[in-house]
């Protein structure tokens, strides 16, 4: 069953929903019963993106992050959470290289769920001691 597509932006987007056939139509039990296979995928959808929050809205970060952090190839809070502050900091720097000590504390504080004013003093330097010592040049040979 072909998936229906819209034009977005002049980009083609396939959704997640099916374009139902003439023949289909005339099969009653059929069509009820991948109906109900639809709603079920819906609904699972539907739990898995509400424990799946997205990253423009945790704290400190914004759309603009957010996409930056997808290009970096973090989709997700729980992809978030899983890679770390600092790592997903070095990927972030890998595509963006305006991320400053900034963005790591905001990562940080994200993950905590907490504006990064409010992460700990002891957890707050640590992040400024690492971020000196990955973002210092290199020595010239």
């Amino acid at each position: 069953m072909p998936h229906l597509v819209y034009t977005k932006r002049g980009m083609p987007v396939p959704l997640s929903y099916y374009l139902v056939g003439e023949v289909l139509w005339e099969e009653p039990t059929q069509l009820l019963q991948l109906a109900k296979m639809s709603l079920e995928g819906a609904e699972q959808d539907k739990s898995e993106r509400e424990h799946c929050t997205r990253l423009k809205d945790l704290p400190n970060l914004n759309h603009d992050l957010e996409r930056t952090l997808w290009k970096a190839g973090i989709r997700n809070a729980d992809e978030l959470q899983q890679h770390g502050a600092k790592e997903s900091y070095l990927r972030l720097k890998a595509v963006s290289k305006h991320a400053g000590v900034n963005i790591l504390l905001a990562l940080a504080g994200a993950i905590c769920r907490t504006h990064q004013a409010a992460l700990p003093i002891g957890v707050r330097n640590e992040l400024i001691e690492w971020h000196k010592h990955h973002s210092a040049p290199l020595p010239k040979t």
